[in-house]
């Protein structure tokens, strides 16, 4: 039932009847008030990184989403770098959307992007004094002198 379900609402704009959107919903709504304590930790982040797959056509709306959950927790003053991950699937596309949002494309896959992206976080975490000032390289990497 919720397979049937899920392919009506995502082709279409009928609304399933009551009994099934809470069959549906109950799970989902719980699970969201589950993971909220999990959330309200990233109050005490220093640098938010939002992952986004620069492979799914529905990327913005995904990406939306989060940015919609994570309004609703204390994180204004917290930074946030989005990062495009996915980056051996369409390169062009995915370095793309990183230069015009302002974030990092990335592979997991192949660790592509890797070396920006920690180049990127520790420019942003020096700026607001969390770490040295940056180098060559990237202070995650660089061996500690104690």
């Amino acid at each position: 039932m919720e397979e049937t379900l899920r392919k009506q609402l995502l082709n279409s704009n009928s609304q399933p009847p009551d009994e099934e959107k809470e069959q549906i919903c109950w799970p989902f709504c719980y699970q969201i008030e589950a993971l909220k304590d999990d959330l309200e930790e990233l109050e005490e982040a220093d640098l938010l990184l939002h992952v986004v797959d620069a492979s799914d056509p529905r990327h913005a709306e995904q990406a939306r989403a989060v940015e919609t959950v994570l309004s609703s927790l204390d994180l204004e003053g917290t930074p946030r770098l989005l990062v495009f991950n996915k980056l051996d699937r369409d390169p062009d596309a995915a370095r793309a959307l990183a230069h015009r949002e302002g974030g990092v494309a990335v592979s997991a896959a192949t660790r592509e992007g890797f070396p920006q992206l920690l180049a990127r976080c520790e420019e942003i975490l020096w700026r607001r004094g969390r770490v040295q000032a940056p180098g060559l390289e990237p202070e995650f990497v660089r061996p500690r002198q104690g």
